[in-house]
């Protein structure tokens, strides 16, 4: 059975907002998955700066040693990897 996805839920906290992610709180560096169009996914580390205007991102390697950002749209779906 395919693991869906879900949109970050934004929560605010005592001293930040936090997204979190089927319940659990997702920490800077944390590795997530990203759904695209196709239903493909894409392992990286969530990045945001902790300001609700701002957008998460999604840091994830090339080929090459260097690594892409994404800015995930709200909405966008993730899910925890399964290792």
């Amino acid at each position: 059975m395919p693991r869906s996805g879900m949109p970050l839920e934004l929560m605010n906290e005592p001293e930040n907002p936090r997204h979190y992610l089927k319940g659990k709180a997702v920490a800077a560096g944390a590795e997530v998955e990203l759904q695209f169009e196709r239903g493909t996914w894409l392992r990286g580390r969530y990045g945001w700066t902790f300001r609700e205007k701002d957008l998460p991102t999604l840091s994830a390697p090339l080929s090459c040693g260097e690594r892409v950002i994404f800015t995930v749209p709200q909405g966008g779906l993730f899910r925890w990897p399964i290792d």
